[in-house]
This record gives structure tokens, C-alpha cells and sequence, in this order.
């Protein structure tokens, strides 16, 4: 078979360059480089020097808001947030008056307003992320923490623990029980600590107050008893009932630690720092401190030889926390330093730490808070550094009679509770009410003749 190959050309089509369209003539050449040489207008002039002068505008005020009033400290976490919040309103502004300038002269294709127009991009999409840590640091950061290591107690419910209607009208203060539990195995224990803590977010403040264990107060179902009788016989329930029958509050959430607890969460941050005298000295140097400390550690432990500031560990602190020898208005005063002290080495360890540490004092503590109000409380004592304060009742402005008044219920702390609630409000919620109706207290008891005496509390 033969193959004929067809060796014809093929037409080729005329292809007309039209010089007209795609090469720029001489003039147009020259007009278009005299447009990128051309000055800005006065309209642009004044909108650039605008936006310049809000950008120093808000970095000022960004530095005056964030970084003065209190001294930078990078041992306390707090100093952080607050670099956080000034770079967030720096990179913001920059980003922002370089991208509004780079628009400006969108139609001047300079190879460096565009880089700066990138840039000015870049710098604005960093602030956004820094300035919107209110939302991502709870939700991405410290939720997770909180779910996974929160141990959860039940709360509960408001008509079982009695809670006081037409408290005064604030917002933002809720009040948290904090009990610290002897417990031994097998058994309930008693609030041998029992605090009230009051997230104060109107006023930018956490306080504290401590109830001395052996205030002598009606307990439903059981008569006048000790304060910290109240857990034994009803756990958490009653012990809330307790207290706002007693105090017109409202409180219906609660946590606790037990003995063993407080002592590891102290050890983990390497102990707490508190001021001791001469007669603390002494007494944290006897022989069953110590000898606990060698059992605890597997180690000697070193008389303290100094009063002062300073370091106990965790078997040493509870022995101080506990310690009654001068009285009962003293003890609750060592206890809410320990916490004190306690909240103060959280808020200053390192930043790469503190994820860890936060998920340690969760684990070793048991509350009816969910995680999600968890979260919130301490996203918000992080990052305000709120102000502590604290009270402790009885106190110097209670009428109040300590002694014996049976066998039974031996050394209590007798006092006006009408009084007490008055002074109890105005702490709390600041409102400042006069304390009416105050008496001298006589207890109605009988009472052991060698312990009918009147005494004074110390105050705060």
C-alpha cells in the first residue's frame, strides 16, 4: 500500500501587532511616570497626618492605661497581660495607618508601598489576635486546663441551704465558702478552717473572711453547736446553711481542701512565705512538727533559727495555720496569710509554669464550681490583679464573750450575730450601714464559774 504524503503548505493567516494596544507610545510612557512623580494632594496630605497623629494618639494612651501606674515585675503574671494588651494597641495602630496610607496612593504602583502595605496587614492581623485574648485565652487556653483536672463536687440547692432574699443590690460579687477539712480516713471531719471568699468584680477586689471555728451559732437540727460542727453533720449542705442563716448571705458554692491536700499544693509551689515571731518560732520548733517533717520528707528538719519572713513547707505551714496557743482571732489571722501567701506564689511563677501549676491546685481541690465558672473567675484574678482584703469575725466591733459553757461543747466563742452579719455586709458588698441595736452579750448558757469573765477580740 502505498502512502501518499499531502505536501501542501497550509495557508498562514496575516496576524496584524497592532503597536497601537500593546506597546505604549512615547507620551504615554512619559504622562504615566510624571503620574508616579506626582505629589500627593492636600486632601491626601491631611488624611495621612490624621491617621498618623490617632495612631501616636492611641499607642500614648495604650502606654499610659497599661504600662504606668504600677511598676513592671515580670515575676508577677499580671505584668504580661498587661504588655499584651499595650503591643495589641501598637501593632493595631501601625498595621492600621499603614495599610489606610497604602490605600491612599493605591494607585501609585511603587514596589515599596506595597511592601508596606503587606506589612501594615501582617501588623494588623497580629493586634486583632493579641487584643482579642478575652475570648481565645479562656476558651482555647484555660477551659481545657479546668475540664480536665477540676474535680467537681455537687452544688447544692438554693432552698436547701437557705439563702438569703433581698441581699444588697451588687452586681458583680459572689461569694464562695472555703472549707479546710480535718479529715481522717473513713470520716466526714470538720471544717477545722472555714473562710468566705467574695469575688469582688465591681471593685476590682478579692475578699476574705474568716469565721473562728469555735463560734458558737444554731445549726438546723442540732441546737447551739461550733461553727465547724456544721460539715461533720451535714457536710456542705448544711455547713452553707449554716452560714446564711446565721449571716444573711447567699451562698450556695463552696470548695474545700483536706490536710493532706493543702500540704501538697503548698510543697508543689515550693512552700509559702509568712511572718513569724518569737512564740511562732517556738512553737514550729517543737518536737512534733518537726518529727512530722521527718516523716513527711524522709529528711531531718532544721530548727527555724530566725523570726521574721520565712519559707515553710507544706507540714510546717499547716502546723502555723493551725496553731491556737494566743487565741482563735490569731489562728484565723495565720490561716488567711497562708492563703494569702498561697495565691501570691501562683500569681509569681514563671508564665511556662503556671499552666501546670493551675491544673496541680485543681486536682488537690474540690469544688461545686463548674469549669466553666471556674474559667472565668480565673481568667479574671490573672489578668486584673485584684486587690486582697480581709476580715475575720469576731472582731474588735462584735460584742463577744469567750469561754466555757459545758462540758460537752468545752472552749466557744460567744457573739452578737446581728452585729457580725452588719459588719459581715459591709465589707463584702460596701455598703456602709451603721451597726445598730449593739449590746453588751451576755451568753444564756450557765457558765463554769472559773471561765465567767468578759474579754475583748483582737481586730484585724
Amino acid at each position: 500500500m502505498d502512502v501518499h504524503h499531502n505536501n501542501e503548505e497550509l495557508p498562514v493567516e496575516d496576524v496584524t501587532v497592532s503597536t497601537e494596544e500593546s506597546v505604549p507610545t512615547a507620551t504615554e510612557t512619559e504622562e504615566k511616570k510624571r503620574r508616579q512623580r506626582r505629589p500627593m494632594a492636600l486632601w491626601q496630605k491631611i488624611a495621612a497626618g490624621v491617621s498618623a497623629g490617632v495612631c501616636v494618639v492611641a499607642i500614648a494612651v495604650a502606654a499610659y492605661l497599661c504600662l504606668m501606674g504600677k511598676p513592671l515585675s515580670f515575676s508577677d503574671v499580671n505584668t504580661y497581660f498587661r504588655l499584651a494588651q499595650f503591643a495589641a494597641v501598637t501593632l493595631s495602630a501601625l498595621g492600621g495607618t499603614l495599610l489606610f496610607n497604602t490605600i491612599l496612593t493605591l494607585r501609585w504602583r511603587a514596589v515599596w508601598r506595597v511592601l508596606l502595605g503587606i506589612f501594615g496587614t501582617i501588623l494588623l492581623v497580629l493586634g486583632i489576635i493579641m487584643g482579642s485574648w478575652q475570648w481565645w485565652l479562656p476558651n482555647l487556653v484555660v477551659k481545657p486546663m479546668v475540664d480536665e483536672n477540676i474535680q467537681v463536687e455537687e452544688q447544692p440547692k438554693e432552698e436547701d441551704v437557705a439563702v438569703t432574699p433581698d441581699l444588697p443590690p451588687v452586681r458583680n460579687v459572689m461569694n464562695i465558702a472555703l472549707f479546710g477539712i480535718d479529715q481522717k480516713k473513713g470520716s466526714v471531719g470538720r471544717s477545722d478552717a472555714l473562710m468566705i471568699v467574695s469575688i469582688d468584680k465591681d471593685h476590682n477586689k478579692i475578699k476574705i473572711t474568716s469565721i473562728a471555728r469555735d463560734s458558737l451559732v444554731p445549726i438546723d437540727g442540732h441546737g447551739e453547736e461550733k461553727i465547724t460542727h456544721a460539715w461533720a453533720y451535714g457536710h456542705a449542705p448544711l455547713a452553707l446553711k449554716t452560714l446564711n442563716q446565721n449571716f444573711g448571705m447567699n451562698i450556695t458554692e463552696y470548695a474545700y481542701v483536706n490536710f493532706e491536700e493543702f500540704v501538697s499544693a503548698i510543697d508543689y509551689l515550693g512552700g509559702v512565705h509568712v511572718h513569724l515571731d518569737a512564740a511562732e518560732v517556738a512553737h514550729l520548733n517543737q518536737t512534733e512538727p518537726l518529727n512530722l517533717c521527718q516523716q513527711h520528707y524522709g529528711r531531718p528538719q532544721e530548727p527555724i533559727s530566725n523570726t521574721g519572713r520565712q519559707l515553710l513547707n507544706g507540714t510546717l505551714a499547716l502546723y502555723y495555720a493551725r496553731n491556737r496557743t494566743d487565741g482563735d482571732s490569731n489562728r484565723t489571722a495565720r490561716q488567711r496569710e497562708v492563703l494569702m501567701s498561697l495565691y501570691e506564689r501562683i500569681k509569681t511563677q514563671p508564665i511556662t509554669k503556671l499552666p501546670g501549676t493551675v491544673s496541680q491546685m485543681l486536682r488537690l481541690c474540690h469544688t461545686s464550681l463548674n469549669s466553666s465558672e471556674v474559667t472565668e473567675i480565673a481568667t479574671w484574678a490573672l489578668t486584673n490583679a485584684p486587690t486582697v482584703e480581709t476580715l475575720s469575725l469576731p472582731n474588735a466591733q462584735i460584742p463577744t464573750w469567750n469561754g466555757v459553757l459545758d462540758k460537752q461543747r468545752g472552749w466557744v466563742r460567744v457573739f452578737d450575730l446581728d452585729a457580725a452579719t452588719q459588719v459581715l455586709h459591709n465589707f463584702v458588698y460596701e455598703t456602709d450601714q451603721p451597726i445598730t441595736d449593739v449590746t453588751t452579750f451576755v451568753p444564756s448558757t450557765t457558765v463554769a464559774e472559773e471561765d465567767k469573765k468578759q474579754t475583748t477580740t483582737v481586730g484585724n
